[in-house]
């Protein structure tokens, strides 16, 4: 037979396990997070053009999303705490 996913696979992990996935999800939330915030001040360095606009627009996609990773890592951590 084919595995498929099953009931089994659905449920939630051990908490260390837990900790360590929302630990590894703030990492990638930071490290997206300085990265675009590093590309929304590229255009000091680039100087003027029609570009920019849409580099600064890109980055603070970024920043956004990097922010939302971090906020929901953390709370999954805090989460994954309380079981222990």
């Amino acid at each position: 037979m084919s595995e498929g996913i099953s009931d089994d696979n659905l449920r939630s992990d051990s908490p260390a396990h837990e900790r360590h996935r929302a630990r590894r999800t703030v990492l990638v939330g930071l490290v997206v997070f300085v990265v675009c915030a590093m590309l929304t001040f590229s255009p000091l360095l680039l100087g003027r053009g029609g570009l920019n606009r849409f580099i600064v627009a890109f980055s603070l996609v970024g920043v956004m999303l990097g922010g939302s990773f971090m906020l929901h890592g953390a709370w999954d951590w805090l989460r994954a705490g309380r079981r222990r």
